[in-house]
C-alpha cells in the first residue's frame, strides 16, 4: 500500500476524532448539573431552607431531571410522571429506601445506634404486620371502636365549645388521634401522649435537616413520649396485647431481643407517621371546604342523600362495614380528598442505588451509579398544567368523570386527560403507604359525621388571613402558617341519635 493511502486513511481517522471530541463538547451533560460555590455542602444550604421553592427553580432552569450535591451525597432528582413511576416500581429491587427511614429512627425515634438492624426489623418484620392489618378487608377490625370513639369525641368537642370558636388543628387532631390511638393500641393508651407528639413534629423538619433550632421544649417532649410508650410496652408485655397489630408487634420485639428505648422508638416512630399525615390532610381538606362553599354544599348533600338512602341514619353507617365507604355514594368526597392530597402531598422519595442502574425520562436513559442517590418530587407530576389544568385551584370534583360534563371549573376533560391524570399520594410500588386504607377511612368518617351533623363556619374575624399559606418548612403534607378557628352549629338530622 502506498504512502499516500496510509497518510489519506490517517487524515481521516483524524478528522473522524477531532469531529467526534467537538461534538461531544457541544452536547451537555446529562443530567444537567446544578453549579454550587461550596465543596462537599453543594446546594444543601439552600435546599434545607426551602426545598420545594429551590427544587422549582431549578426544574425550570434544567428540566424534569438534574444532578445535585447536598451534604456529601451526589442526588439525581427526578419530577416527571414517568420517572418516577419507575423509580416507585423499582421492578428489578436496585433502589433502596433506607436513607429516609433511617434519618426518622433517629429524628423521631432517637434511635441513634444498631440502625441498620433496626430499620431491617421495622421494614421486614413490623411493615408486613402494618400491611396485613390496614387492607381494606381488616379495617372491620377496629372500626367498630373507632367510629364510636370519633363521634363521641367530635360530640364532646362541640359540647365544650358550645357558641365558642374551636380550633380546627384542635377538633381534627385530638378527635382522630384519641379514635385512632384507642382502636389500634387499646382504651388505656395515655391520650396525655397528643400534645407532646405535636411538640416533637414541630421539630422534625429542623431535626432531619440538622437546621438551628430551640430544641428545649420538643426534647423533653421525646423524652416523655418515649418513657410512656416504654411503660406502655412494658404493661402490655406483662398483661397481654389486644389485636392482631400489638400482637404481632410484641412477638417482633420478643424474637429479636430489642431494649426498651428501641421497642419505644420504634413505636413512636409508627405513632408519628400514623397520625401527621392523615390530620393534616384533613384540616386542609376542610380549609378548602370552608374557603369553596359550592363545594361545602355540594358534598354536604351528597353525604346527607347517601346516609339516607343506604343506611337510613348515620349510626347506621357507622356500624357498617368500612368497605361501603368506598361505593360511588361518597364520590364526591373521595375526589375531594384526592385533590386535597394532590395541592398538598409534598414528599420527596428518595432511594440509594445499590448498584449500577437506569431510569427513564420521556424517552431519555439517565444513567445512576452504584451509591448515588435519587430523588422523586412528586408535587411536580401533581401541579402539571397539562395534566391538571388550573392546577393551583381546588376543584373538589377533578377526579369525578362523567361522559360530556363539565366539572366545577367549567372543564370538559378529555379522555386522554383522565388516562394521564397521575396520582402520587400513597406512593407506589413496593414502598406504597402500608396505612393508606386507614388513613382514607379516618379522613372521610371524619368529614362525613361533621358535615352531616354540624354546620361548620369560620370565626367572626377569620377572614383576612384566610386561607392560611403553606408553612414552607414541612414534611409530607403541608402544615398551615397558622390554626384556623371555626364555629359548629347542631344541625337537625332525623334518624340520628345525638351525642
Amino acid at each position: 500500500m502506498s504512502p499516500k493511502v496510509y497518510l489519506d486513511a490517517l487524515g481521516t481517522l483524524v478528522v473522524l476524532f477531532i469531529s467526534w471530541a467537538y461534538l461531544r463538547k457541544q452536547q451537555p451533560p446529562y443530567p444537567p448539573a446544578v453549579g454550587s460555590m461550596l465543596p462537599w455542602i453543594g446546594s444543601g444550604l439552600i435546599f434545607a431552607r426551602d426545598p420545594f421553592t429551590f427544587l422549582d427553580t431549578c426544574r425550570k432552569q434544567y428540566g424534569h431531571v438534574f444532578k445535585l450535591l447536598l451534604g456529601g451525597r451526589r442526588m439525581i432528582v427526578v419530577s416527571s410522571a414517568d420517572a418516577i413511576a419507575a423509580l416507585l416500581r423499582d421492578r428489578h429491587g436496585t433502589l433502596d429506601a433506607d436513607v429516609m427511614h433511617i434519618a426518622l429512627l433517629r429524628c423521631v425515634g432517637a434511635i441513634n445506634h444498631d440502625t441498620h438492624r433496626i430499620h431491617d426489623i421495622l421494614h421486614h418484620e413490623i411493615f408486613p404486620i402494618i400491611g396485613r392489618c390496614f387492607t381494606r378487608h381488616s379495617l372491620s377490625n377496629i372500626s367498630s371502636q373507632f367510629s364510636t370513639r370519633l363521634r363521641s369525641q367530635l360530640d364532646e368537642a362541640f359540647s365544650s365549645h358550645n357558641q365558642q370558636s374551636i380550633s380546627l388543628k384542635g377538633l381534627v387532631g385530638r378527635s382522630l388521634f384519641e379514635a385512632t390511638s384507642s382502636a389500634m393500641l387499646r382504651p388505656s393508651f395515655p391520650i396525655s401522649f397528643y400534645d407532646d407528639l405535636l411538640r416533637l413534629d414541630s421539630s422534625i423538619y429542623s431535626r432531619l435537616y440538622k437546621l438551628p433550632f430551640f430544641s428545649h421544649s420538643s426534647t423533653w417532649a421525646r423524652h416523655r413520649l418515649l418513657d410512656r410508650l416504654a411503660d406502655y410496652i412494658e404493661e402490655i408485655e406483662r398483661d397481654g396485647a389486644e389485636g392482631e397489630l400489638m400482637s404481632g408487634v410484641l412477638e417482633v420485639f420478643k424474637a429479636n431481643k430489642l431494649g426498651r428505648s428501641d421497642k419505644a422508638g420504634l413505636m413512636l416512630v409508627f405513632i408519628w407517621g400514623s397520625h401527621i399525615n392523615p390530620m393534616n390532610t384533613t384540616i386542609w381538606l376542610l380549609t378548602y371546604l370552608l374557603a369553596n362553599r359550592e363545594a361545602m354544599t355540594k358534598i354536604r348533600e351528597e353525604v346527607d342523600q347517601t346516609i339516607h338512602s343506604q343506611f337510613t341514619s348515620l349510626d347506621s353507617l357507622l356500624a357498617a362495614d368500612p368497605c361501603v365507604l368506598d361505593g360511588p355514594g361518597f364520590s364526591l368526597l373521595d375526589s375531594a380528598i384526592r385533590e386535597t392530597m394532590r395541592l398538598t402531598v409534598i414528599t420527596t422519595v428518595v432511594r440509594r442505588a445499590t448498584c449500577d442502574t437506569e431510569l427513564k425520562s420521556e424517552g431519555r436513559t439517565i444513567h445512576i451509579s452504584e451509591g448515588e442517590h435519587i430523588m422523586a418530587d412528586v408535587r411536580a407530576p401533581h401541579h402539571d398544567e397539562t395534566t391538571y389544568p388550573d392546577a393551583e385551584t381546588f376543584i373538589y370534583d377533578r377526579f369525578v368523570f362523567r361522559e360530556n360534563s363539565e366539572n366545577a371549573s367549567g372543564q370538559i376533560p378529555s379522555s386522554n386527560q383522565r388516562a394521564a391524570l397521575t396520582f402520587f399520594g400513597w406512593g407506589s410500588g413496593k414502598h406504597i403507604c402500608k396505612g393508606r386504607h386507614l388513613a382514607m377511612y379516618e379522613v372521610k368518617l371524619l368529614v362525613i359525621i361533621l358535615l352531616h351533623l354540624y354546620d361548620m363556619s369560620l370565626a367572626s374575624g377569620v377572614l383576612q388571613n384566610f386561607p392560611p399559606k403553606f408553612k414552607r418548612r414541612s414534611l409530607g403534607v403541608w402544615h398551615a402558617n397558622e390554626d384556623v378557628l371555626v364555629h359548629l352549629q347542631r344541625r337537625h338530622v332525623s334518624g340520628t341519635t345525638t351525642g
